[in-house]
């Protein structure tokens, strides 16, 4: 029954990706990192993330770029394209006051652009792109994943304690079958009590599973802003944490 389950939600799993993923003809997406937001700096990866070239002809806004548009009383103080795929693709920016126009000759699959904008305040701002026919193939994702060994570790590290988990309810609920009338001793309560609190931690943690699972990844050549604050938040905590140990230590002798 439970290997069933398992090859059932698998091949589901397996044949919903692939007909996704066969839609992804003209696609772009961009993803923000917030790493810098109390600075009023924004950050944002652009790459071509479907199956076909993309050129700046099939754009059908009257400016043919793509458009960053600030809302409410919010201007644009700087803007600068920092990062680059290749050089085989030109690619020019425009300030304005509110807006930011960004030109280019096309985009190849996994080919993109980092661009950085300061900002007057922190406001939302507004993806102008229109491509083929009139779709809207912007995809604006909630969180994108970093490229290397210790996001797929982390992201595995998930997955495997989402599946553990998973099992232990399965067991405790379908296989082993709770009976509340043989509960006598403490360790009873306990072995009855403990599914129904993994139950109530799975239920939150699905969805962030899911949004981490299905966040886009970046091209490999464009530096991830947020993944580097994180690298020197945690070396500040380090450093932070010999020194509180060495007075620790002083204090103690």
């Amino acid at each position: 029954m439970l290997s069933s389950l398992i090859f059932f939600f698998f091949g589901f799993g397996y044949s919903y990706f692939f007909y996704k993923n066969a839609q992804r003809t003209y696609e772009i997406t961009v993803g923000s990192d917030e790493s810098f937001v109390n600075e009023k700096i924004h950050y944002f990866y652009v790459w071509n993330s479907g199956k076909e070239t993309i050129y700046k002809e099939d754009l059908l806004n009257e400016s043919k770029c793509l458009e960053v548009i600030l809302k409410g009383g919010n201007l644009v103080e700087y803007a600068k394209i920092s990062d680059v795929t290749s050089d085989y693709f030109k690619i020019d920016l425009y300030q304005e006051r509110k807006k930011v126009k960004i030109d280019f000759d096309l985009l190849r699959p996994d080919e993109g652009f980092t661009m950085m904008v300061k900002t007057r305040i922190n406001s939302p701002s507004y993806w102008d792109l229109q491509i083929k026919q009139k779709k809207n193939i912007l995809v604006l994702p909630n969180i994108i994943k970093a490229r290397g060994f210790e996001s797929n570790l982390n992201l595995f590290s998930n997955i495997l304690h989402f599946s553990v988990l998973s099992m232990i309810v399965y067991i405790a609920f379908f296989v082993q079958k709770i009976d509340f009338a043989s509960v006598k001793t403490t360790g009873d309560y306990i072995r009855v009590i403990m599914p129904y609190l993994y139950l109530v931690v799975l239920i939150p943690m699905l969805p962030i599973l899911t949004r981490r699972i299905k966040a886009p990844r970046p091209p490999m050549e464009l530096e991830l802003h947020f993944v580097k604050n994180n690298i020197e938040r945690q070396k500040i905590k380090n450093v932070l944490k010999r020194l509180w140990t060495k007075k620790l230590k002083r204090w103690l002798h």
